[in-house]
């Protein structure tokens, strides 16, 4: 069984696979605490037994990467398998000039993309930041682009501003309407989410153009279940995206 993980800038996402024809386990989630690392490992994972492999997308820094490494070395005998971007890896391509340089859960969710549909598609994560990744039909990465994601974007006005954080403090109402609002708070939320609906539909609509194909689009994050009920285009929601591009990459060998 291998242990995949998602360790993101806010919260640690994970699942387990049994191997060749099992399925991913159910995805779980934590928010994580460096000073209670040990602590909150072992209770997420020291019950699950014999472990063959602990793959990892990390962006959450190299403190975690170094804590999680203790750990599942005092605990299983293991070293985590760290994935990085490659020049070439499971049928695609990195677009980026020095590979390494792409996120690891970028270039696991594009992969995990890829293997569904070996077909141009568009990747969007959206969680901390707005991350958009395209691929065309041969396989070849394009590049993408990276924005603030949802609470960023609040956080970034909120403190810049005296009399918008002033009157946001009231909270919102609960209410929040589809298009226009009504208090502070909520034009604060609708603003934020409406830039980045923007944001997406403009690309993907551009890509198609340069490309000249339809693009067969996933949608992905901690945010993305709030975003595609406003994208004008057809997008498949794949919560666990970046753990199967994980597993994936994790019985790939790197390819020539």
């Amino acid at each position: 069984m291998k242990l995949l993980i998602d360790a993101g800038n806010t919260h640690i996402s994970w699942a387990t696979h049994p191997g060749r024809g099992g399925k991913l386990s159910e995805r779980r989630d934590f928010k994580f605490n460096r000073r209670k690392a040990a602590e909150m490992f072992s209770k997420q994972w020291s019950d699950l037994g014999a472990l063959k492999e602990i793959v990892v997308a990390n962006v959450a820094g190299t403190e975690f990467s170094e804590l999680l490494t203790q750990w599942s070395q005092n605990t299983f005998s293991l070293t985590p398998n760290f994935i990085s971007a490659k020049k070439r890896a499971a049928g695609v391509s990195c677009g980026y000039l020095q590979p390494e340089h792409l996120g690891a859960d970028r270039w696991a969710a594009i992969v995990g993309a890829w293997q569904r549909c070996h077909n141009a598609l568009c990747v969007v994560d959206v969680g901390s930041a707005l991350t958009i990744d395209v691929v065309d039909a041969t396989g070849k990465h394009q590049g993408g682009l990276i924005a603030p994601g949802l609470k960023m974007m609040r956080n970034s006005l909120l403190s810049k501003t005296k009399n918008i954080k002033d009157n946001s403090a009231q909270g919102l109402t609960g209410q929040v309407p589809k298009l226009l609002a009504r208090d502070t708070a909520d034009a604060i939320e609708l603003g934020s989410l409406y830039a980045i609906v923007a944001l997406i539909d403009r690309v993907v609509a551009d890509v198609r153009v340069e490309l000249g194909m339809e693009l067969h689009n996933f949608i992905t994050g901690g945010e993305g279940a709030t975003v595609l009920p406003l994208v004008h285009d057809s997008f498949q929601y794949q919560p666990d995206l970046v753990l199967n591009g994980l597993y994936i990459l994790s019985r790939t060998r790197r390819e020539k």
